[in-house]
């Protein structure tokens, strides 16, 4: 719940910036990056993991998937 709240106020908070677009990338892309790392699963944090993905919607799922992949591959 508190990262879903995190999550929310950054992004209602995007709204005034400049390059408001690029700053949409990052809000939804670094909680999909911290979610695709195994400790994740083993904390057994993997519904709050969905429900916050659900939020960042197609995009976020998107990088979800992405940086899961990159993690698998040993890439990052």
């Amino acid at each position: 719940e508190r990262m879903r709240s995190l999550y929310l106020e950054a992004y209602n908070g995007i709204n005034g910036l400049e390059f408001a677009p690029f700053h949409q990338v990052l809000v939804r892309g670094l909680p999909a990056l911290y979610l695709s790392d195994r400790k994740v699963d083993v904390q057994g944090l993997k519904p709050e993991a969905a429900s916050l993905l659900r939020e960042a919607g197609l995009e976020g799922r998107i990088y979800f998937s992405l940086f899961r992949l990159l993690r698998l591959r040993g890439v990052i």
